[in-house]
């Protein structure tokens, strides 16, 4: 049975996010750099390829497009029809639904310069689904598709000096239909997807310093919230609390790398599944123009994770394992921009509660198209090899998908979109294909 309430903890954090935020102004100012973290680099796994989509506020470079005074306002309305014949939203369990559905999302953004040190930032993006066969779906708050989300973003950096910072954030998600959980968790037969919605809060707390000319370190604290609104997933709800070190040498002009160090305590909200701890130590590198190629920028770490779980009758699997993520990026001077990624990591979070954890190698690829000044064509494709611990599956995952993009006006453009899902050599196994035809409009 499907549960209609809201999380107190998560609608608490929304009602501050809308309230008041703060967040980072530009650091560069006074020397002072803020660069990606391997607990970040984790979080968003599935999310790839082109940001085409501008009712996503998960980029902090929000595009502000009125101006009064030192305000800056970003509003961007977006209006898609959407198919597919595989719905996660089916009313019917173990029935493969299809059918059109309407989308329409909105995003605002808010800038405020108070000081040099200090800026007032907000952004929240919300939409709605409407089915136009109540047999093909389920009307809903933003589920627009595989790992998309509501949210909002708050937060707030306090410049100590010229060489160290402190950093908060806040970040509110409501989450729907989330790749994650269809490859994990749809257990219903007849090749169908699972119906999932979670709130999620990720508040962090950073202290960064830069030691010398060439050394850096920043010191992370994480706290995490899960929460599931369907019963049939609520193993999947947690605490998590997460420690994360890094030390940054710049080695060369174009070259940052050095250690790291993670801990994160998981705690579940059921018995169903164990409580573990979890430890990770390696090596992260930047490198940008790699190879004397202007414009190729590489992102690699690499680590080893040990595990320490609380046991159960199911899992007991406590064994050690390696982590490792790489992302090339190239664009040269020309029309075409190509992605390369691969990742290797440990996903504690969404196996069912049979296994521990579920190891996962990722291969993918993407490119860009330029065809003209309006018209680009990107096109992506993943590939996911899941190896679950103890006594679970061995199975893949593909993923593919191809868009249109046309600039009508500066500010408005409309796109098409097909992606096609397929897992595969599981107990479980499901496919899906899905076309959306959207306009995206920057007030």
């Amino acid at each position: 049975m499907t549960k209609r309430y809201v999380n107190p903890i998560a609608a608490g954090c929304f009602l501050i996010s809308l309230a008041v935020a703060v967040v980072a102004p530009d650091s560069q100012a006074v020397g002072l750099q803020i660069t990606p973290r391997p607990w970040y680099r984790h979080y968003d796994r599935y999310e790839y390829g082109n940001d085409w989509r501008y009712g996503k506020p998960s980029d902090y470079d929000a595009y502000y497009n009125f101006k009064v005074g030192e305000l800056s306002l970003a509003m961007t309305g977006r209006l898609a029809a959407q198919w597919s014949d595989n719905n996660n939203r089916a009313g019917s369990a173990g029935t493969k639904e299809e059918g059109w559905s309407l989308i329409p999302e909105l995003t605002v953004g808010v800038n405020y310069p108070v000081s040099p040190y200090l800026n007032i930032n907000f952004s929240v993006s919300a939409g709605y689904r409407y089915y136009f066969n109540s047999q093909a779906g389920e009307n809903g708050f933003f589920v627009s598709g595989d790992s998309d989300v509501a949210a909002a973003e708050t937060g707030a950096t306090f410049i100590l000096g010229e060489d160290h910072y402190i950093t908060f954030h806040d970040r509110l998600t409501f989450e729907s239909d989330t790749l994650a959980t269809n490859t994990y968790a749809n257990t219903d037969p007849d090749n169908t997807t699972a119906e999932a919605e979670s709130w999620r809060n990720v508040a962090s707390l950073t202290y960064a310093r830069n030691l010398n000319p060439d050394w850096r370190t920043e010191l992370m604290y994480a706290y995490e919230i899960r929460r599931s609104q369907e019963d049939d997933f609520e193993y999947q709800s947690f605490d998590k609390h997460s420690f994360d070190w890094n030390l940054w040498w710049q080695m060369l002009r174009n070259v940052e790398t050095g250690p790291y160090f993670t801990f994160s305590r998981y705690i579940f909200d059921t018995g169903e599944r164990n409580d573990r701890e979890t430890y990770e130590l390696g090596v992260t590198a930047n490198i940008e123009d790699a190879f004397g190629l202007e414009n190729l920028s590489l992102s690699i770490n690499g680590g080893w994770e040990i595990l320490n779980s609380d046991t159960n009758d199911f899992a007991d699997d406590d064994d050690d394992g390696p982590t490792a993520n790489f992302t090339i990026y190239y664009e040269p001077e020309g029309a075409l921009g190509h992605r390369v990624r691969t990742s290797y990591r440990r996903n504690h979070e969404d196996p069912n509660p049979l296994v521990n954890y579920a190891d996962e190698l990722l291969l993918g690829y993407g490119i860009d198209i330029k065809a003209t000044d309006d018209l680009i064509f990107t096109a992506d494709v993943d590939w996911l090899d899941i190896n679950e611990s103890d006594q679970g599956e061995h199975y893949n995952l593909i993923r593919f998908w191809v868009t249109t993009t046309y600039w009508i006006t500066p500010d408005t453009s409309c796109d098409v979109s097909y992606w096609f899902t397929e897992k595969y050599r599981s107990s479980n196994d499901y496919r899906k294909n899905t076309v959306e035809i959207g306009v995206t409009h920057r007030f």
